[in-house]
């Protein structure tokens, strides 16, 4: 084991520990972590620490942790917010190598104060070099080894930990306690576990990088509701598929109302649930929908022999009881699997093997109760699943049973033997399944889905493992080279610049990214001289400094076809401007007279700084079609084989009816890749929308164009 994030490996391999406000008062977290340590069978030294204390638990309390004789490798700070940086400071002084915080009151409550004593942390950290986990944290547990650093309640009843190749990172105390509960309750452990809590020094992408490394750790799962560096966050995913490892995740504040939620529970900034998309993407990390199904996934592969990189999406169905067998035919139909047709040559072998009364089609096979009941049968249970597993069509098995009391001692064996020499994963629900069952497949850590649908949600996300295709992004970085630009300089008294379509339409000509031919006018006659150059039809805005939307104050005229109607759609659009905005709000009022092109398909690209990402790209359909077709998310830049995998991700161009210009499609959004690498802020957003796709060998036109850029 080598760390890749610096010296962490003392928060989980400690070899003594002091306690930093240690107590005698059961119930107090002081006390319940000196317990715990005992009662996990913890090797290493542990010193309390509490001036009011002479001894706890049998243990030499000391009255500072700089009295301790020695070397101290970890402190665990249960101590009130307000004295918290003192005592790390003093933990630093002692050469303390890392630290974990559980004190709460810091920046996630987004006031002053909180910043404040975040910040000391921050400093106390970078000044001296000694590691913390926190604050705001539930702590940190080595199954292994006995290291608990933690106060959770749901080891209160607990004698011992089953440990497995499972390792969690939580940023929420919360959701840690309830996947730890959850997973003891069922018979399942994990390997490590950390609540990462606020982050002021070791980051999400810092536990992963560390504990890839470590042996007997195959899976890192999370939950996740912001990133604090998304370098090292992006890093720790290809690290975990060098390695072959996985990292699934979920992903909180994923709504706009979830991340106000967010805001005022870790103090992490949560992004748009595309950015993460995009981030998740380019790192190869698997994302699961909620905790419910990252904790399918968890106890699945709890069993090494289950690895992602052998799921595929072609299912087949088998089935004690018909009507259920039927149901998961449709559920896997409506899922991202596939219905297998297995081959005839399958279901001649099957039909040997089964009774004359079972069900048989090519993709559900009901072997009825009788199958596994009757002793002539169920001997042939074996292999029936090897003969399906055999048929080159079938990725996966999806075996659904009934109460099978009698017969459980056999299918549990028989699933066993599957597993030792399969090739093709066989996931299994088991309704009204008998506790004997439960608690032989529990000692060969095979994991029993709920139901039938959670097991194919748990096949679609593990399959995209293997699909997973390595970005340009990398290769793309290294050629980038900028462009030589006269970039405007911005004055940001008053807040925000907003950028009109006069000034990006120029960025627009020099990146390659072609766009409507226009002329700035400053009124009728000079709209019309303009008109006498370009030709109608055209469309008529006005231009004005600080005017950001212009179509929800209606200030824009399309499809103008003559002189009359443009000298009528200037007057009107100066009227309703002066109207709607106020002389005072106008700024230099102009108006953009541009070549009106009606016809061809509306999209949406746009850019803008993301942290801790950087530079994304966004397509998407424009119009109402908006509401109903998710846009596609890239890190930047991308090449046109990124591109070209953006194109294929955007579902409405499946239904469109004609065949687009994909070539221009893919040049323009590489351009704007370009342009948006090049832009020399750090906060910016740039929109070009709608761009029109043209029929194949057409090409592509922006029509308008925004930007704006913050301090």
């Amino acid at each position: 084991m080598s760390s890749q994030s610096g010296n962490l490996s003392k928060l989980f391999n400690a070899g003594s520990i002091a306690i930093i406000g240690a107590s005698n008062t059961k119930g107090k977290q002081g006390n319940t972590v000196v317990s715990f340590l005992r009662r996990f069978g913890y090797k290493g030294k542990i010193y309390p620490v509490n001036p009011k204390e002479a001894e706890i638990e049998q243990l030499p309390v000391y009255a500072s942790v700089t009295d301790i004789p020695g070397e101290i490798d970890l402190a665990i700070l249960c101590l009130p917010n307000t004295v918290a940086p003192t005592e790390l400071e003093r933990c630093a002084q002692k050469g303390v190598t890392a630290a974990v915080v559980w004190s709460a009151g810091f920046g996630e409550l987004g006031t002053d104060r909180g910043y404040e004593l975040d910040a000391q942390m921050r400093e106390i950290c970078s000044r001296t070099g000694i590691r913390v986990c926190g604050p705001n944290s539930l702590g940190i547990i080595n199954a292994k080894n006995g290291l608990i650093a933690s106060f959770s309640s749901a080891l209160a009843n607990k004698e011992q930990i089953p440990t497995g190749r499972v390792a969690f990172i939580s940023q929420s105390g919360g959701t840690a306690s309830v996947i730890i509960d959850d997973l003891l309750g069922q018979g399942f452990g994990f390997n490590m576990f950390v609540s990462s809590g606020n982050e002021i020094d070791v980051t999400f992408g810092d536990y992963c990088l560390e504990l890839l490394e470590y042996e007997g750790i195959d899976v890192i799962a999370g939950y996740i509701e912001g990133i604090r560096d998304g370098e090292k966050f992006i890093a720790a995913g290809k690290r975990a598929r060098e390695l072959g490892k996985q990292i699934i995740l979920v992903k909180g504040g994923r709504s706009l109302a979830a991340a106000e939620a967010v805001r005022s529970h870790t103090g992490a900034i949560a992004g748009s649930e595309g950015i993460y998309q995009a981030a998740f993407r380019e790192a190869g990390i698997l994302q699961a929908e909620n905790t419910e199904e990252l904790m399918d996934l968890v106890m699945y592969l709890f069993d090494p022999r289950e690895d992602p990189r052998r799921l595929g999406r072609r299912a087949v169905v088998l089935a004690t009881g018909g009507g259920a067998g039927v149901q998961a035919v449709d559920a896997v139909d409506k899922s991202k699997l596939q219905v297998v047709s297995m081959s005839d040559e399958t279901l001649a072998a099957v039909r040997e093997l089964i009774p004359g009364f079972a069900g048989v089609s090519k993709s559900m096979l009901d072997l009825t109760p009788q199958m596994l009941a009757d002793l002539n049968y169920s001997k042939n249970f074996y292999s029936v699943l090897k003969t399906i597993e055999s048929d080159p069509g079938v990725d996966v098995i999806l075996l659904l049973l009934g109460s099978q009391r009698h017969a459980a001692k056999t299918v549990c064996e028989t699933i066993e033997r599957y597993k030792a020499d399969s090739e093709k994963p066989l996931l299994i629900t088991w309704r009204a399944m008998p506790e004997t069952a439960r608690e032989m497949l529990q000692v060969t850590k095979t994991y029993v889905f709920p139901s039938v649908e959670r097991a194919i949600k748990a096949v679609e996300t593990l399959a995209g493992y293997s699909e997973w295709e390595p970005t340009t992004r990398d290769k793309v970085i290294i050629g980038h080279e900028k462009q030589d630009f006269d970039w405007p300089e911005l004055n940001f008294l008053n807040g925000p610049v907003v950028l009109t379509e006069d000034i990006v339409s120029s960025w627009l000509q020099h990146y390659g990214i072609a766009n409507a031919e226009a002329r700035l006018t400053t009124d009728e006659d000079d709209a019309v001289k303009a008109a006498g150059e370009l030709g109608y039809p055209l469309v008529v805005k006005v231009i004005s400094q600080g005017l950001a939307h212009r179509s929800k104050y209606n200030l824009i005229a399309l499809d103008i076809k003559d002189e009359t109607s443009l000298r009528e759609a200037c007057r009107a659009l100066k009227t309703r401007a002066l109207e709607r905005l106020g002389a005072d709000n106008l700024g230099d009022f102009g108006l953009w007279v541009q070549q009106f092109r009606p016809l061809g398909l509306e999209l949406i690209i746009g850019g803008f700084r993301s942290e801790p990402f950087g530079n994304v790209i966004v397509c998407g359909i424009g119009g109402y079609l908006a509401e109903f077709f998710q846009p596609v998310y890239r890190l930047l830049p991308i090449d046109m084989e990124e591109a070209d995998r953006m194109i294929s991700e955007l579902v409405f161009l499946k239904k469109y009816p004609e065949e687009l210009d994909r070539t221009a499609l893919k040049q323009t959004l590489v351009a704007f890749s370009n342009l948006l690498m090049d832009c020399p802020w750090e906060n910016f957003e740039l929109e070009l929308n709608p761009v029109k796709v043209f029929p194949s060998g057409k090409g592509t036109l922006a029509v308008d164009a925004l930007a704006v850029v913050r301090k």
